[in-house]
């Protein structure tokens, strides 16, 4: 009534050749061989490169070790999409569950501090829009924010400033124009 199936049965691997053009291949082996991209960009390029050669996706498996599934995962993607199917999906990775909203309140009320206070903190930020510290300075290094930063022009307390101002600049508008700056030609 029962019958013993063999277990000798080997998987048969669909053939699927990859035939590159030449803009292909200069792209794939750019990427294989590059030291600054990242090892899973190298390696899927290296993949389609062996099997491109008509390796096994066994013979693939073995000599990057790696797992058949990855293999037949990127060659199916290559075969598919091309160049493009060999990054990352969209949608991978964690959500931003901080709105733009937020993000752009942040930006704006940068400029206008609260009453009573010369400057936003990041502290009196973070509690105002209710995110953490951290973002808020996240969000003010990406726009190159710095409220602590004032530019103002802060005049002398000496009494006699306003006269010596003048006197000065009496001095710099009266003096020869080559004397002034004797370094520069004159316009």
């Amino acid at each position: 009534m029962f019958r013993i199936l063999s277990m000798a049965h080997t998987r048969k691997e669909s053939v699927k050749r990859i035939d590159l053009n030449e803009t292909d291949r200069k792209e794939l082996e750019k990427r294989a061989k590059s030291y600054t991209s990242q090892v899973k960009d190298s390696l899927r390029a290296r993949i389609i490169l062996l099997k491109a050669q008509n390796m096994t996706q066994e013979q693939i498996r073995s000599e990057l070790n790696v797992s058949r599934r990855t293999v037949m995962k990127w060659v199916n993607r290559f075969d598919e999409q091309g160049i493009e199917g060999l990054d990352d999906a969209p949608g991978r990775g964690r959500k931003p569950w901080i709105s733009d909203e937020i993000n752009n309140r942040i930006i704006t009320e940068a400029t206008r501090p609260p009453e009573n206070r010369s400057r936003w903190s990041l502290r009196t930020m973070a509690k105002e829009v209710g995110v953490s510290n951290t973002h808020v300075l996240k969000i003010w290094r990406a726009n190159d924010i710095k409220p602590h930063l004032t530019k103002t022009f802060k005049l002398s307390k000496d009494p006699r400033f306003e006269e010596k101002f003048w006197a000065w600049c009496s001095f710099i508008t009266s003096a020869p124009k080559m004397e002034r700056f004797p370094h520069y030609p004159i316009l």
